[in-house]
């Protein structure tokens, strides 16, 4: 599949668009939409209403070199709002530890670096070796 059709059928926002491009742009890693994460038991949605269950990640990235994964959920603000807060109560229920919320300003961040600090930076965030 083209690059151009990849990038039209992942992420929904320009923030979303911005981490896909700064990943796939490294060569090392596979970047896809990410499966459901499913708790065994509901937790409190965005209201406090206890009965989620299910969140899905923005993206679902492997390096290829190792296998390891990392789900990522990218939000345009600082994550602090009640919906990424109840995906994070989902995710801790489901006993998933290979998550991770990035911020617009580390997704910036991110798409600024040249690739080898990018790499470098992303493996920190991963809490990758």
């Amino acid at each position: 599949m083209p690059k151009q059709e990849r990038l039209r059928g992942i992420g929904r926002d320009k923030t979303e668009k911005l981490f896909f491009q700064a990943i796939q742009e490294l060569n090392s890693f596979s970047i896809n939409t990410s499966p459901s994460i499913r708790s065994p038991f509901p937790v409190a949605d965005k209201l406090g209403v206890i009965r989620k269950t299910v969140t899905q990640p923005d993206f679902s990235v492997t390096r290829l070199e190792t296998g390891q994964t990392m789900f990522v959920e990218i939000t345009a603000s600082s994550g602090n709002l009640p919906a990424k807060e109840a995906q994070l109560r989902v995710v801790q229920a489901a006993g998933v530890s290979n998550y991770i919320q990035l911020s617009g300003d580390q997704v910036h961040m991110l798409s600024e670096l040249a690739p080898e600090a990018r790499l470098k930076a992303l493996f920190q965030l991963f809490g990758w070796k």
